[in-house]
């Protein structure tokens, strides 16, 4: 895989991700784990993302938190990740952004909860643990 070699670098992986064209004008702060691992912050305004990749082959994970609407971010991109990186586990957290509440299929798990903060934010969790392949625009 993409995430998968020692030379890797965090260039190479927004380059795969393609993250550049995928968010226009946002700067980004990113981060290689030894021995694998990747974290990115990306800024634009008062608008930003995250997202974590641990691709441990015993037990792949990634996450992705953000404040874009969906206007900004339809799902499409969101399973262009998940197809790119393929983790068996998942979560998803947006905020002032509802997600889709999704069933648990045979071989997956599917746990949705919200809160809203002090502040007054919305916040929506979703965390998917998956034993095989989905549709993920279906679950987004």
């Amino acid at each position: 895989g993409v995430f998968s070699f020692p030379q890797q670098t965090a260039e190479g992986i927004r380059d795969a991700l393609q993250l550049s064209s995928l968010f226009i004008d946002f700067e980004f702060d990113d981060h290689l784990f030894s021995p694998c691992g990747y974290s990115l912050n990306g800024i634009k305004g008062d608008r930003y993302f995250t997202l974590h990749i641990t691709p441990q082959e015993q037990s792949s994970y990634c996450s992705f938190e953000t404040n874009l609407t969906e206007k900004d971010l339809p799902a499409e991109v969101l399973e262009h990740f998940l197809l790119k990186l393929q983790p068996e586990r998942w979560d998803l957290i947006c905020v002032d952004r509802p997600l889709l509440v999704a069933k648990s299929r045979d071989n997956t798990s599917i746990n949705t909860c919200s809160i809203t903060t002090d502040a007054g934010y919305d916040v929506y969790f979703k965390h998917v643990d998956q034993q095989d392949e989905l549709l993920f625009t279906q679950i987004i």
